[in-house]
C-alpha cells in the first residue's frame, strides 16, 4: 500500500516554512493486461495553517527535500533630505538562503561592498544598490538624497521651524505581516505628528512612528505625514505601501506502489512514470498538469499557489505503457 502525503511551504518574503500534512490515501499499480480498476479510498481535506515551533518532528518537510534558492528584496531606501552637516543611514532588507554581497553606488561610483545591509551617507547625489549571493542579483531602484542649507517650514514671523531628516519609505510586503512607518525631523520644539491614508487622516495616529499590524491589500496605498512645531508645519514626502497576496508551494510526495490493481506484485524497476493531475474546484474535471520519471524519491511542487482549497490526483504508469485509474482528489486548504 502506498500513500500520498502532501506538506505546502509557504513563500513569504520574510519567512519560509514547511508543514507536513497528514491526509493519505491507497495508490494502486497499473492495472493488470491494461485493465483500469479504481482501487482508491477517500482522501481527507486537511488543513495547511502556520504551526507552532514546537510541533514534532511529524511537522518537518522531509530531509531530502531540495532546499529552495531564495534572493529576494523585502524593502528598500527611498529618496531623504537632510540639513548639511548630518547623516542619514540608507538600508534594505533582504530574504535570502545564502550569503550576500551588497554594492553601493553614488552616481553610478561605488562606494561600498561588503555584506553590510547599510550605508551612512552625507553627501547628495542619487544612489542605488545591488545585493547578490554569487548566482542570483537584485537591483535597487535609485534614490536620492537632498542636502538643504536652509530648513523646511520655517515661519518668517518666528524662529519655528521644522526639517525632515527621513521620510517614510516605500515598501513591499505580503499579507499578514507588520509594517512599521517613520520619519525623522529637527524641530524648533516640540513636534506633533498626523498621518494620512491617500489623503485621509488615519485615526490616533499622532507619533513619529505609523505602526500597522497584520496588513492586507486593502492597506496598499500611500502613506504621509504632517508635522508641526509650534507655528511651522511640514508635510512629509509620501511614502507607499504595497500589499501583495501570500503564495504557497505545495509538495505533494508519495511512496511507490507494490502491487498492480488484480493483487500482482509490482517492483519499482517496471514503473515508468506517474500523471499529476489537478483541479481549482470540488467535482471540476482533473487537469493533467506534468508526467515526471518514477524515482526513489516520489515528489512534485507546484508553486504560486493561491489562498484557498485546491485539488490533486496522481496516476501510475508503467513501462508498457498501462496506466491506473485516477486517484480520489486530494483536498488542500491554503489558508
Amino acid at each position: 500500500m502506498a500513500v500520498l502525503g502532501f506538506s505546502s511551504e509557504f513563500s513569504n518574503t520574510r519567512v519560509s516554512a514547511a508543514f507536513l500534512l497528514g491526509c493519505s490515501l491507497v495508490l494502486g499499480g497499473c492495472g493488470a493486461n491494461g485493465e483500469l480498476v479504481n482501487p482508491f479510498e477517500q482522501a481527507a481535506v486537511n488543513d495547511v495553517s502556520s504551526g507552532d515551533e514546537n510541533e514534532t518532528s511529524d511537522n518537518v518537510a522531509p530531509e531530502n527535500q531540495v532546499e529552495e534558492h531564495v534572493l529576494s528584496l523585502v524593502s528598500q531606501p527611498s529618496n531623504a533630505t537632510i540639513t548639511e552637516g548630518e547623516s542619514i543611514e540608507f538600508s534594505v532588507s533582504v530574504d535570502h538562503s545564502h550569503p550576500i554581497i551588497v554594492t553601493w553606488f553614488k552616481d553610478g561610483e561605488l562606494i561600498q561592498a561588503n555584506s553590510s545591509t547599510s550605508y551612512s551617507a552625507t553627501q547628495a547625489g542619487t544612489y542605488t544598490c545591488a545585493v547578490s549571493d554569487g548566482e542570483l542579483t537584485e537591483q535597487c531602484s535609485s534614490f536620492s538624497l537632498d542636502l538643504e542649507a536652509v530648513a523646511q517650514g520655517t515661519n518668517v514671523e518666528s524662529s519655528d521651524y521644522v526639517t525632515f531628516r527621513m521620510h517614510p519609505g516605500n515598501k513591499i510586503v505580503s499579507e499578514g505581516e507588520n509594517v512599521t512607518l517613520r520619519v525623522h525631523v529637527n524641530t524648533s520644539e516640540t513636534p506633533t505628528f498626523q498621518w494620512y491614508f491617500d489623503d485621509a487622516a488615519i485615526a490616533g495616529a499622532t507619533n513619529r512612528v505609523l505602526e500597522l499590524n497584520n496588513v492586507d491589500e486593502a492597506d496598499s496605498g500611500s502613506y504621509k505625514v504632517v508635522v508641526t512645531s509650534g507655528d511651522a508645519s511640514v508635510t512629509s514626502n509620501s511614502g507607499s505601501l504595497s500589499v501583495t497576496p501570500v503564495l504557497a508551494s505545495v509538495a505533494i510526495t508519495w511512496d511507490a506502489p507494490t502491487k498492480r490493481s488484480d493483487g500482482s506484485s509490482l517492483e519499482a524497476s517496471e514503473i515508468a512514470s506517474y500523471e499529476i493531475h489537478y483541479s481549482a474546484t470540488a467535482g471540476g474535471e482533473l487537469t493533467l498538469i506534468d508526467t515526471i520519471p518514477a524515482a526513489e524519491v516520489n515528489e512534485y511542487t507546484m508553486s504560486g499557489m493561491d489562498k484557498g482549497i485546491h485539488y490533486f490526483a496522481l496516476s501510475t504508469v508503467d513501462k508498457d505503457d498501462l496506466k491506473s485509474q485516477l486517484s480520489q482528489a486530494v483536498a488542500v486548504n491554503i489558508e
